[in-house]
């Protein structure tokens, strides 16, 4: 039997049309100029349908489309729900201008491809490796997303115009911005609030000096769509976030993990100061995880052989000892109540020699009574060059801390007793901080999972109380 197409246009004018469910089975549909079709529940559009937008569509409840569309050059799209919308379906829904207006969210398990204009008025957009939010060439972000408003998992840009992802997790927007020369088959970028892992620092990226340490807070997984040909140069955002570090801005650098190595991708140039700013690559062409690197360019010529923090009767007492010093300056003593934003205490001029050990002693009687205090020493050559010292920390005698951290050292699961609210920070030697969402067990205990952590001595902060843990 020979199949009948239907075809039915809407081509009034100034006129909103309501629909409480709209089904499409086999019939053309052409949204016209002056039309806002509004959906109050759900959207099909099957198999051997045809549907085009070219003026406005309102749904608030999920779309489900298994036919292949056209590419489009005008419309909007608005999903406004009142309850999470889910995307679904066996071909991606392609849209030109599209508006995110809902604050409990979006679930792409179908990829959603955008050839206009994407606005994030509100809602997280939750997407998938399988289905991505796509933006085709001419693909843009008009006004830039917020905590509020952004994608979670992965985007996809095709095309070589400059791009900012709009990536972050449930908590924040932390984007990053690829400026293209060549994009064969689209480049997809994901944010990850963790660990890329640990590797060797060195010499095979763009530039040749090895980086000695990276972010371990966060990193961004970005990738040629179909091991695609694609060359960019990549600027990393800070924002204090995962990012926390106290290393100069000269010292930064777009870090890249190949399968065991971490390579130095370079810096082109650095924006704004330690705590909040951007960090630019060399051009890029092999991809995989990317995060915030950094390298000491020139090595202070000392070594520092111990540096510790003991109680006085009249504050806490510092001391360190040093050797071979050549074109030492002097140390600046600087300090901090959570191990991550330091400031300047006191200085003391370097007086040590090549062939002698020097020791040196700082008493500092602004202590913090109820509260750890946080420690370290910036070492300043002749020539301005400096590098810091590792993190230390005392906690005062009359501090009043009922926070009980178990077991200590920790393999995977930390229980955490008398804790304030439910979130906690763990912040490394390095000052570099994560937060943990706490699982309550019962009235006085919680617990996390700090399995991902690297070994190494760990501060614990929830609400005003510190404690310390080793990671075994």
């Amino acid at each position: 039997m020979k199949k009948t197409s239907i075809i039915l246009v809407m081509f009034l004018a100034n006129i909103s049309q309501n629909f409480a469910q709209f089904y499409n089975k086999g019939a053309q549909i052409v949204v016209q100029n002056g039309i806002a079709l509004k959906i109050d529940g759900d959207f099909y559009n099957e198999i051997n349908s045809n549907f085009k937008n070219d003026s406005k569509v309102i749904i608030k409840g999920n779309v489900t489309n298994n036919q292949t569309m056209e590419a489009p050059s005008t419309g909007l799209w608005e999903f406004s729900g009142s309850s999470s919308q889910n995307i679904q379906g066996n071909s991606p829904l392609f849209v030109f201008d599209i508006k995110f207006d809902n604050i409990e969210g979006f679930e792409l398990n179908n990829s959603i491809k955008i050839f206009g204009q994407a606005n994030f008025a509100n809602g997280l957009v939750n997407t998938f490796y399988s289905s991505p939010l796509v933006f085709g060439p001419n693909g843009t972000i008009p006004a830039p997303p917020a905590d509020a408003s952004h994608v979670v998992g992965p985007v996809v840009k095709e095309g070589t115009a400059p791009f900012i992802f709009p990536v972050g997790n449930t908590d924040k927007f932390q984007p990053v911005l690829a400026e293209f020369t060549q994009n064969a088959n689209g480049l997809l970028a994901n944010y990850v609030a963790g660990d890329a892992g640990p590797g060797n620092f060195t010499n095979g990226g763009t530039d040749a000096i090895p980086l000695n340490s990276y972010n371990s807070g966060e990193y961004w997984d970005i990738l040629p769509v179909n091991e695609g040909i694609t060359s960019a140069f990549i600027t990393l955002f800070w924002n204090g976030y995962n990012d926390a570090s106290p290393t100069d801005l000269g010292f930064r650098r777009v870090a890249h993990k190949v399968g065991t190595n971490w390579l130095n991708e370079g810096s082109t140039g650095t924006t704004g100061d330690i705590s909040a700013g951007t960090v630019r690559s060399n051009l890029i062409n092999t991809w995989s995880p990317f995060t915030l690197g950094f390298v000491q360019s020139a090595p202070l010529p000392l070594s520092l052989l111990n540096f510790t923090a003991k109680k006085a009767f009249s504050g806490n007492q510092l001391s360190w000892q040093t050797a071979n010093e050549v074109g030492t300056s002097h140390f600046e003593i600087e300090k901090s109540d959570n191990g991550k934003s330091f400031e300047k205490i006191g200085q003391i001029k370097a007086n040590g020699g090549p062939s002698e050990n020097a020791k040196y002693e700082f008493l500092d009687t602004q202590t913090n009574p109820k509260a750890w205090d946080f420690y370290r020493l910036k070492m300043i050559d002749l020539g301005g060059k400096y590098s810091f010292s590792k993190i230390i920390s005392i906690k005062n005698n009359n501090t009043n801390s009922s926070i009980k951290l178990y077991p200590n050292p920790a393999i995977s699961e930390l229980n955490i007793e008398n804790m304030e609210g439910n979130s906690v920070e763990v912040i490394n030697i390095n000052g570099q901080k994560k937060i943990y969402n706490a699982l309550k067990k019962n009235e006085i205990q919680s617990s996390i999972d700090v399995s991902d952590l690297p070994k190494g001595l760990y501060f614990l902060k929830a609400g005003n109380e510190v404690g310390k843990f080793l990671k075994q």
